[in-house]
């Protein structure tokens, strides 16, 4: 079944976008590692408790929270948007590990400048290019955005989005650019896996 974008998924996909690009301009215009010289410089305990709950929007917590909310709007989606995630950590895995292997990691960066980590920051060790919390969250934001389709949803999804690639970022487990691209990939994902369900998949399981 083919159908339109909605008004929603229109902005969604415009705020996505536009995080993408100040990731790039941020890119563009600092030096390479700049964000993670700053967060280890103005560390804060309070900032980096508040992120880890966030970062935990594209991990099992947050997937058993979409879950719900899934089943509490229309519980006869939640096979729709199961395939549609599932699609999206493959395709995530495919890039992490087979097309950027050997990017490297904001630590092992920081180790390699000298730079004192914070005792408190990230232990996290997968490969940094792309973000893959964060193109997980932006698709999983995506299709609660279909959902609900009403515009004080759409930017509250869009801001929990926002603030999952930016929880990468101050738990040192990714540069900007790497969750700027994250969230393209996770808005991608997101409308491809949709237009395939509802074009072939939906048929098949109705």
């Amino acid at each position: 079944m083919r159908r339109n974008l909605t008004k929603e998924e229109i902005n969604f996909g415009l705020g996505t976008i536009l995080y993408a690009l100040i990731c790039l301009g941020f890119a563009i215009t600092f030096a390479k590692g700049m964000e993670v010289s700053y967060v280890t410089q103005h560390y804060s305990e309070i900032l980096h408790s508040f992120f880890t709950y966030v970062t935990q929007v594209a991990e099992l917590p947050g997937i058993i929270l979409f879950i719900l909310l899934v089943v509490l709007k229309d519980r006869k989606q939640l096979l729709h948007y199961t395939i549609i995630a599932l699609l999206t950590a493959l395709t995530i895995t495919i890039f992490k590990h087979l097309i950027f292997s050997s990017s490297d990691r904001p630590r092992a960066w920081a180790i390699q400048q000298h730079i004192v980590l914070p005792a408190d920051a990230s232990n996290l060790l997968h490969f940094s290019f792309p973000s893959g919390h964060t193109a997980f969250a932006f698709c999983l934001m995506y299709c609660l955005v279909i959902l609900y389709n009403e515009k004080k949803w759409t930017f509250f999804f869009l801001s929990i989005g926002i603030l999952v690639g930016l929880s990468r970022i101050y738990l040192l487990a990714h540069f900007v650019i790497d969750t700027g691209i994250g969230a393209l990939i996770g808005l991608s994902m997101g409308m491809i896996g949709n237009r395939l369900y509802n074009r072939y998949l939906s048929k098949l399981i109705n």
